[in-house]
């Protein structure tokens, strides 16, 4: 049986996948979508997304063994640093859109919730703009199965 968690971030990076200028999106973050990198993205990689998965929060048991959780997430997002203020304002209402298409992630979450978000600035080696969006994915397990 596969662990709800890792099926719940397999469903989350296939669809940011789908954030291309061609699906009607203002970016293509999808091109460049990776879960907890740790490298700094090239130029020629971006725009691009990190999934970061935060935690897991126990929100409370439930009759029978079963257990309401949140999956804490964070979208690390990079765009280039010639980007605007605005450029990195329309690849986070990407990710918004993209999430609300389904948040329930295809049946495997109750619901999912907006946090907040933030935008920065960036230098080193790479000159980037960067944003993080964090959202809660609350998803219902058994009390000891594989959350």
């Amino acid at each position: 049986m596969p662990i709800k968690r890792q099926t719940i971030i397999n469903a989350v990076k296939t669809r940011l996948q789908t954030i291309l200028t061609a699906g009607g999106y203002y970016t293509n973050l999808g091109s460049h979508v990776d879960e907890l990198r740790v490298t700094v993205y090239q130029q020629s990689e971006l725009p691009a997304v990190s999934i970061v998965e935060t935690g897991n929060e126990n929100l409370n048991e439930l009759a029978s063994n079963w257990i309401d959780q949140y999956l804490n997430i964070e979208f690390h997002i990079t765009v280039s640093g010639n980007s605007s203020a605005a450029d990195i304002r329309k690849a986070i209402y990407d990710v918004l859109k993209a999430i609300g298409t389904d948040d329930t992630w295809s049946g495997n979450a109750i619901q999912t919730h907006y946090v907040n978000d933030e935008l920065k600035k960036a230098g080193g080696e790479i000159l980037s703009a960067s944003a993080i969006v964090r959202i809660k994915i609350k998803y219902r397990t058994n009390i000891w199965s594989e959350a």
